[in-house]
């Protein structure tokens, strides 16, 4: 009888130090979800650095853009590049590396100064060929690359969960004067490579405050963030001499007003002004 007690007093132990493991093993192994970055976008804002052809380029803010969908028109602020993860990125396990698609589906940019390089001197603009109108003869060669998404050890809320890099086949179009002028230089070609790796999280930055988009960016999984994407710092694409691009995720919704409408809204409280005196 002592005997079976001790066994059974054993057993108990036994017992507990198991569930006890299984309950730690639980907590510290990372969800299916933490392995996932679901289908999304990704929002980004041209920096110093960038250049087409040895040209400096800064970026021209989209202030709002048509997902389509349920989604439909957004604010995206000085947004000045889209880019499109159409496919779920998915591992077993961390250290695992995923490989998605990537789309280039808006860029916008223009010359820093007026420039003679592709033409007679003006601002010369880069959009995307997939961004022809019907009557330049409608959307043509769309850009598209990959982006490998690496899930590592880290997986503490708001930390770094991950590094990516990309590449991306750039198809686009020089125009002269304005976004929508005549184009200049037509159907050029440019393959940018990110010098990664680049941190990523599920979770956003706190600072600065990123452009938060339901099933854009944020709560992808429609809950949550535990599958959204977030790089973490500015990102690199170079191309070897040919261009690079240089881009932050830091993201504002107010966007300010270009030089002309400074110089408009001047003239407005200068008006505003004399009336007074004359009314005085």
């Amino acid at each position: 009888m002592q005997r079976l007690t001790r066994r059974t007093a054993i057993g108990q132990i036994l017992c507990a130090f198991g569930l006890t493991v299984m309950t730690l093993l639980a907590f510290a192994a990372p969800s299916k979800a933490d392995l996932t970055v679901h289908a999304g976008y990704d929002l980004w804002k041209t920096v110093g650095g960038t250049n087409f052809l040895g040209v400096p380029f800064e970026g021209v803010p989209l202030v709002n853009f048509d997902f389509g969908g349920t989604i439909g028109v957004q604010n995206v602020g000085n947004t000045d590049t889209i880019l499109h993860r159409p496919q779920d990125a998915t591992v077993a396990v961390l250290g695992q590396t995923a490989t998605v698609q990537l789309d280039l589906i808006a860029l916008q940019l223009k010359s820093v100064n007026q420039t003679n390089v592709f033409g007679p001197t003006d601002f010369y603009y880069v959009t995307l060929t997939s961004a022809r109108t019907a009557g330049e003869g409608g959307g043509i060669l769309p850009s598209t690359g990959s982006i490998d998404i690496t899930f590592n050890n880290d997986v503490v809320p708001g930390g770094q969960n991950g590094t990516f890099s990309s590449t991306l086949s750039v198809n686009f179009d020089i125009r002269k004067g304005a976004l929508n002028g005549p184009i200049v230089f037509p159907a050029g070609n440019i393959l940018l490579s990110s010098a990664g790796p680049n941190p990523w999280s599920h979770t956003p930055p706190v600072l600065p405050p990123p452009v938060l988009i339901d099933d854009v960016n944020n709560n992808l999984n429609g809950v949550d963030h535990e599958q959204d994407f977030f790089a973490l710092a500015p990102i690199e694409h170079d191309a070897s001499g040919a261009g690079h691009h240089s881009v932050t995720p830091f993201i504002s919704l107010s966007v300010a007003p270009e030089p002309a409408s400074l110089a408009f809204a001047g003239l407005g409280i200068l008006g505003m002004v004399a009336r007074r005196r004359n009314r005085r």
